[in-house]
């Protein structure tokens, strides 16, 4: 296997000599120590923003890089908890360099031993404060301003964010919902996922495991109410840890929970309260789930029992892919309860399988199946081309 040079870009408040002098290493200190020392094989960028409060979710908003800019950006939303009480919702914004620049940073970096010119930033919008217990946020993939939040109570709050952007901060607990989203039997889990092909229809989750889905056509309207449509029972979802729409079918959504299973569902067929699709994908509890917006085909879960990002020191709470764009396929964005914002891009050696790969694109991208098949077609045709000329020599002889 091969490895190409990679940047790994980490802040903290407390250096690796510090902790090595104070004697005691805890378990997650030492796995830390050995993720470190991996880590440059295994990614192209790791970025680490240090941070005391513990958060509960976060969600990327689109945004297409261009590849031949210098600096790409990204804007996430963050829910935490308070210091004091209830919790607060937070937009970030990260600059990381281009891919162009990364790999000749870190090639420079790797030859010369220069410091990195190119390092990420990431650093915080507005911040909304809300008196209850946050346990989820979604962002409307057709409006980034509009953003849904669930607590502990059976009530979804709607927000437009667009005017919190001038005021950067809004700490008094008193901001009335746009919109509220009723009809959950039970307290809300966190647990909401909007259709991307269909405008503003939700789909949510109760700690029970029931599910609702909603369509929102009055969302502009202040302090409106809107009543769930469909509801699904418990009894039929075999507990529900997450859920997501796929972004590329607009009757498919998919859940994952304390079966170990993901299960694909289909609104079409969705009066039996069946899932269309049932398979077991891990060998513990599944906690998360999302589609790839760029790879209709692929599907990112989490579990309790292994997560394929090791630099965490709690659990990890939330998951979200990074950028939407060809150039940064594999990059995501983590967080976990003791803080910590991870920003990361997969190194493809290390993720994807050894295939014969075309090195003519700044990132590796693997040949289309098609390119191959109709190669081996065309030296077949050739083969038989040269036989037949053999045989009709022969014969003429």
């Amino acid at each position: 296997m091969q490895f190409k040079p990679a940047i790994c870009y980490k802040m903290a408040h407390v250096t690796h000599t510090e902790r090595e002098e104070r004697g005691f290493v805890s378990f997650y200190e030492a796995k830390a120590r050995v993720w470190r020392f991996y880590a440059s094989h295994l990614y192209d960028m790791c970025y680490v923003s240090q941070s005391s409060q513990p958060k509960i979710s976060v969600e990327a908003v689109v945004k297409r890089c261009e590849k031949k800019t210098v600096n790409c950006e990204s804007e996430f939303y963050v829910t935490a908890k308070n210091s004091n009480v209830g919790s607060q919702l937070m937009l970030w914004k990260m600059t990381v360099p281009s891919m162009k620049m990364l790999q000749w940073d870190s090639l420079k970096s790797c030859t010369q031993s220069a410091e990195p010119r190119y390092k990420p930033k990431a650093y915080s919008v507005f911040c909304l404060a809300r008196p209850t217990t946050l346990v989820g946020m979604k962002v409307l993939p057709q409006n980034r301003d509009i953003v849904v939040l669930q607590s502990t109570q059976k009530e979804i709050e709607l927000f437009n964010c667009s005017k919190m952007r001038e005021s950067n901060a809004d700490l008094s607990c008193r901001r009335i919902p746009d919109c509220s989203l009723i009809g959950l039997p039970s307290a809300g889990r966190g647990l909401m996922s909007f259709n991307r092909l269909r405008p503003c229809q939700l789909l949510a989750s109760d700690v029970d495991g029931n599910i609702c889905i909603w369509t929102i056509r009055n969302r502009e309207e202040a302090r409106s109410v809107v009543t769930a449509e469909t509801t699904i029972l418990a009894s039929q979802t075999m507990g529900v840890r997450d859920l997501s729409w796929h972004p590329l079918h607009i009757s498919l959504f998919a859940t994952v929970g304390d079966s170990r299973k993901l299960c694909i569902w289909d609104m079409r067929s969705l009066g039996e309260h069946k899932p269309a699709l049932v398979e077991e994908v891990h060998d513990a509890t599944a906690t998360c789930i999302a589609f790839n917006r760029f790879n209709e085909v692929l599907i990112n879960t989490a579990s309790e029992d292994k997560f394929v990002h090791g630099g965490h020191m709690g659990k990890v709470t939330d998951f979200s892919w990074l950028f939407c764009d060809r150039h940064y396929p594999l990059s995501m964005c983590s967080i976990s309860e003791d803080g910590p914002i991870h920003m990361w891009q997969l190194n493809s050696y290390a993720f994807l399988p050894a295939r014969k790969v075309d090195r003519t694109d700044a990132v590796q991208q693997f040949k289309p199946v098609k390119e191959v098949q109709s190669s081996s077609a065309a030296s077949g045709v050739k083969r038989s081309k040269a036989a037949k000329l053999q045989r009709n020599a022969a014969a003429s002889k």
